[in-house]
């Protein structure tokens, strides 16, 4: 009689936990099936078309009506491609970003343990997802072509969480008007971060998207900074290896890259099994294909999927929930399809626990400063 009970008992949990996972993935085909209901007829055909491809191709994800078909890929990506990183400037960044953060790092360790960061990221890891420590932001939905200030602030703020264990929501808005990094119609990542570097942004509260390039207006507060960014392969910026990508994020968090988002990208869903929930398309290589440069955050990886796991910025109603919680917005996709790994990028948020010594501001000449007196220099924070 105890075996029975201990049998049904197993068998009711493993229903429950079943029933746990199966739930978001039913509730995600629900939500778009009823988008799809709504859509026009020629969206509806040209899923139609995409479907009878991916299951000719013997492809592994699906389609549906997303915010991105919704609004049109073209308004929300870049039509160049990202421009190509001279090596010299990118060594370079690189090796005043080691500077600058071995100079936060020993800040850190003396400003005591509590500070001491704790990392379960590592590289040799078959599998790994910045949502379950904690250290990913909401999903946003960028309203242009600011892709770019999107996939920025999304690594920013995952970088602060780790940093401060603090969430934030930076200001895309701010970035786009006072950055010069782009505006509405593409921008880049790098500067962007530079800007945050010598800037910082201010609060969504104070600068929201207004899905324009704005007015400048230098008196906002600034409270979000960033002690450096670099690259993942300073060698070549270009093409980041799976491996040189997987040591940035687990050195830095997750981090920054341009994926191509034309042809079937837009109309991503997911899918229904880890096995089926990969976007694995190639028509990028086909004769005829529209292409869109977008910019995303990698923030975690499956070698068993051998895909990335990215956090887009097309709201929820684009991708799914990745296997985590039940927020749509997050996406796997095949290492190297669609040249995801162009440019990658990864920055590091300013700690608001201890101070940096004048060592750090003194190799930034260009970061805004308060100068209290001449011997207590501190960055750009409102009192």
């Amino acid at each position: 009689m105890k075996n029975y009970y201990r049998f049904t008992l197993t068998v009711a949990a493993m229903a429950m936990f079943t029933g746990f996972l199966v739930a978001p993935v039913a509730a995600q085909r629900e939500k778009y099936a009823i988008r799809e209901g709504r859509a026009p007829a020629i969206v509806k055909q040209r899923l139609e078309l995409t479907r009878r491809r991916i299951q000719a191709r013997k492809l592994t994800f699906k389609v549906g009506y997303t915010y991105a078909l919704e609004r049109g890929v073209e308004n929300l990506t870049m039509k160049t491609p990202p421009p190509k990183i001279a090596v010299a400037q990118s060594q370079s960044q690189n090796r005043l970003a080691l500077e600058l953060i071995n100079i936060d790092a020993l800040a850190r360790f003396g400003a005591g343990p509590k500070f001491k960061i704790n990392n379960n990221c590592f590289a040799n890891n078959k599998t790994y997802d910045y949502r379950t420590e904690g250290k990913v932001t909401a999903i946003k939905q960028q309203k242009c072509g600011n892709c770019w200030a999107y996939a920025t602030a999304a690594a920013y703020e995952s970088s602060y969480l780790i940093q401060n264990n603090q969430t934030v929501d930076a200001s895309e808005q701010f970035i786009v008007t006072n950055s010069k990094a782009g505006d509405c119609t593409g921008g880049y990542p790098n500067v962007a971060s530079e800007f945050l570097v010598n800037t910082g942004t201010a609060t969504e509260t104070s600068a929201p998207d207004s899905g324009t390039n704005g007015t400048p207006n230098a008196d906002t507060p600034t409270p979000y900074d960033a002690v450096a960014w670099g690259w993942a392969n300073p060698d070549d910026p270009g093409t980041s290896s799976v491996a040189q990508i997987k040591k940035a994020m687990c050195e830095h968090g997750p981090v920054i890259t341009w994926i191509d988002a034309g042809g079937t990208f837009g109309a991503y869903t997911g899918g229904d099994s880890a096995a089926l929930d990969v976007y694995n398309d190639d028509d990028d290589k086909e004769p005829g294909y529209t292409g869109g440069w977008h910019a995303v955050a990698i923030i975690g990886w499956d070698d068993n999927r051998g895909a990335w796991l990215i956090k887009n910025s097309w709201s929820e109603n684009w991708g799914f929930n990745a296997g985590v919680g039940t927020e749509g917005g997050y996406g796997w996709v095949k290492y190297g399809v669609h040249q995801i790994g162009t440019n990658v990028s990864w920055i590091k948020a300013k700690s608001v626990g201890y101070r940096l010594p004048i060592t750090y501001y003194q190799l930034l000449p260009k970061k805004k400063l308060i100068v209290v007196n001449p011997l207590i220099v501190k960055p750009n924070i409102p009192q």
